[in-house]
């Protein structure tokens, strides 16, 4: 029983950081983006 819980925690935190690092990924684009703009 625990080692399931432990595997849906493992999951869950995967999916999240998952997700932590496309939004920083997205984020550094649109800076990177702006950036390039005011450059050119």
């Amino acid at each position: 029983m625990w080692i399931l819980c432990i595997d849906i925690g493992t999951i869950l935190v995967s999916l999240y950081s998952m997700k932590m690092a496309r939004a920083r990924s997205e984020r550094l684009h649109k800076i990177a983006t702006k950036e390039w703009f005011r450059f050119n």
